[in-house]
């Protein structure tokens, strides 16, 4: 097929899990003979990305099409302008989208997260086919309320649209349709990617955002538990915070005895030398819609010990189905977590090696950047078809 315009709607410009799997998705499709455009919210990493590979894209401000929860009063007080903001400026964006449609005229829109929604809504009006793809639980991960409704949204990406789910929990939750949808594993490295040789140090690490839906709180408090019972691993946290709830976790340390032990990094640019290097690296999120971290840890031959939920739990599964043991150490909750830092820290550095031999051919086989870039093309050119019928 000749016309293989793609025009891609971007929830932000920061370096996320959500925006690297973009590009490597990107980088795959061109090399297919897709010609892609993109609109993001605002300028940072992603634009930087794109001008580097000399790919267009449009700047204009859009929103989620979604209300964060009430924590305080002053949440009360900003929820009716924070729905006019949303509803002012992604009304404008759908005006611009359009007109970027007009001009471009792709053969797809789409949108790479669930909680955008512009691409949709421009996408049903000039009769062009839609992908969502399903990142996010919304709910469960970020306790995010959709608009209109939970029910609409459901409807939208199962039976008004076309998507594509990042793991077999996501496609279940929201129940997608089996003629419309599909569920392709992100890509986080390729094949060919070559693992920097570091020697292994005695330390635990956790990358990602310090938030409360990440973990944050319980990875602390079972830290400061397992230290009580006589653990000797320091804690390296990598990631950005909101100083709010920062302060929060700071205070949960202010008297501990074990303070020092605990490194935060901040936001690192580079984390992989960390993953090789850390004897393990602990995912304590409630549910990741795919769990990035753990794949990349795996790719780069760390033990993950990782909460049994979302996707997290999807890929020791697959791990387990697909190497015959576990991949990784599982917990449930606070206790069981401070159980497996005190197994980490007693293995044999020739049992973790084989742990993350298992967890290393897994990836491999699930989560390549090729398979990836190969089933969303696959799909995408189904889509093509299926709209050339109507």
């Amino acid at each position: 097929m000749d016309n293989k315009r793609l025009l891609i709607v971007a929830s932000d410009s920061i370096p996320g899990g959500a925006t690297k799997s973009l590009i490597n998705l990107i980088d795959g499709l061109r090399t297919l003979g897709w010609e892609i455009m993109l609109t993001t919210p605002r300028n940072g990493y992603l634009c930087d990305e794109l001008s580097k590979r000399n790919i267009k894209y449009r700047i204009f401000p859009y929103y989620f099409a979604t209300l964060y929860p009430i924590t305080s009063f002053k949440d009360i007080i900003k929820r009716p302008l924070s729905i006019l903001r949303m509803l002012f400026f992604n009304s404008r964006a759908k005006r611009s989208l359009r007109a970027l449609c007009e001009e471009f005229k792709p053969n797809i829109i789409h949108t790479n997260v669930s909680v955008v929604d512009i691409g949709f809504k421009v996408a049903q009006s000039l009769n062009i086919p839609h992908v969502w793809h399903i990142r996010e639980y919304g709910d469960r991960d970020f306790g995010l309320t959709r608009l209109p409704s939970q029910s609409v949204f459901v409807d939208n990406i199962s039976n008004q649209s076309y998507s594509i789910a990042i793991t077999k929990d996501l496609y279940d939750y929201f129940n997608l349709n089996k003629n419309r949808a599909s569920v392709i594993y992100n890509g986080i490295f390729s094949r060919t990617f070559s693992i920097p040789k570091f020697e292994k140090e005695r330390f635990l690490l956790y990358v990602g955002r310090v938030e409360k839906g990440k973990g944050a709180e319980d990875l602390i408090n079972s830290y400061l538990k397992y230290r009580s019972q006589g653990g000797k691993l320091p804690l390296k946290i990598a990631g950005s915070y909101q100083l709010t709830y920062f302060n929060k976790i700071l205070a949960l340390i202010e008297n501990s005895i074990y303070k020092k032990d605990i490194e935060f990094l901040g936001q690192c640019n580079d984390i992989i030398p960390l993953m090789v290097k850390c004897l393990a690296l602990i995912v304590p999120s409630f549910y990741e819609g795919f769990g990035r971290i753990t794949a990349e840890a795996m790719f780069c031959k760390a033990l993950v010990v990782g909460r049994n939920t979302g996707g997290t739990k999807e890929q020791f599964d697959n791990g387990l189905l697909y190497a015959g043991k576990e991949i990784g150490l599982r917990f449930k909750n606070d206790n069981e977590l401070v159980k497996c830092l005190n197994k980490v820290e007693n293995l044999s550095t020739e049992e973790i090696e084989v742990i993350c031999q298992r967890g290393f051919e897994t990836v491999c086989e699930f989560y390549s950047i090729e398979k990836n870039v190969e089933e969303t093309n696959k799909f995408f050119m189904s889509v093509l078809e299926s709209s050339k019928l109507k």
